[in-house]
């Protein structure tokens, strides 16, 4: 008999889960294999599903179903309950982060990386180009 072990999550991989997510469906399907034999936060699965749209977030969100935790007002949801209705944007989203037990240092760091990547995309597209690199604290 053989122990099968758990790969661990790490920013980069985290980039190429939501590269894959987002591409064919193969790849979406090789992604979601992925994940599911990987040791990965549910706030990191979370993360995931935030940038798909439409029916291929419904899509993931199905298969990890047991793995997603969110609350609407205040009260734990299961993924049925919130599915095509939760708001997943950053307003709404972070607090569920913020307030979560479930919250790695993985987690946080992943997170950032969001955060800076959204604000750097929105002042390239009002053309302030020169911004090489940016870098943000965020508030826990």
């Amino acid at each position: 008999m053989t122990t099968k072990e758990k790969v661990n999550l790490d920013k980069e991989t985290y980039k190429q889960l939501r590269r894959l997510l987002s591409s064919s469906d193969e790849d979406f399907e090789i992604a979601c294999e992925n994940i599911k034999n990987m040791d990965i936060s549910s706030i990191a699965i979370t993360l995931l599903a935030k940038h798909l749209v439409f029916d291929r977030r419904n899509q993931y969100m199905e298969k990890f179903t047991e793995r997603i935790r969110l609350t609407i007002g205040g009260v734990y949801k299961s993924n049925e309950a919130i599915k095509g209705t939760f708001d997943f944007s950053w307003k709404n989203i972070i607090p569920q982060f913020i307030n979560s037990p479930y919250l790695t240092e993985l987690d946080k760091e992943i997170i950032t990386f969001e955060i800076e990547e959204l604000v750097g995309q929105t002042l390239v597209s009002l053309d302030y180009t020169f911004i090489k690199n940016l870098k943000l604290e965020l508030k826990w």
